[in-house]
């Protein structure tokens, strides 16, 4: 069997492990050897009596590793049903905001096309109104160019047709203004 070095074991678990956590076991493991020998330098110790402490040292070292193997495990499967039910919640969540949204947005639709109506009729009462005005003042018009002459009722249309011309142009800013 081949020797095992503090620097070996470093080495072979922080491959396995990881980094922080050989560390901390080979710091671990030589300091508790250095307490051994401290408190057995005082008792000569047999051949016999070095190895059964080496074995059990290598034993109490497969027993950590094999222990500190299952907790990462255990840590490992932890967080993947705690990821697993954090991507659900999100998911929920984005499915909430989304259905709100999708009914804040078509209520929004639902006013404007109601605030469109209502202005549709506002502007054809306008316009339904300046038509029965301009119709009155043509009557009125009419009623007394023909009691005018011909150059006057030509003036008078002129001026109906200005009129006229205005309007619809008044309407169509109107109806671009909106």
């Amino acid at each position: 069997m081949e020797k095992v070095t503090l620097t070996k074991l470093y080495e072979v678990l922080s491959q396995k492990v990881g980094r922080n956590e050989a560390e901390a076991l080979t710091q671990y493991v030589e300091i508790k050897v250095k307490d051994e020998l401290n408190n057995k330098t005082e008792i000569l110790a047999t051949r016999a009596f070095v190895k059964d402490e080496c074995l059990a040292l290598k034993e109490d070292i497969h027993a950590f590793r094999s222990e500190l193997k299952g907790e990462i495990q255990a840590l490992r499967i932890e967080m993947k049903e705690e990821i697993h039910g954090l991507r659900n919640e999100m998911k929920e969540e984005i499915h909430g905001l989304r259905n709100e949204m999708k009914g804040e947005i078509h209520g929004l639709r639902n006013e404007v096309k109601a605030e469109i109506h209502g202005l549709r009729s506002e502007v054809k009462a306008e316009i339904h109104g300046l038509h029965n005005e301009v119709k009155a003042e043509i009557h009125g018009f009419r009623n007394e160019m023909h009691d005018n002459s011909i150059a006057l009722k030509k003036w008078m249309l002129a001026i109906i047709l200005t009129l006229v011309t205005m309007m619809m142009g008044l309407y169509a800013a109107f109806l671009l203004k909106h």
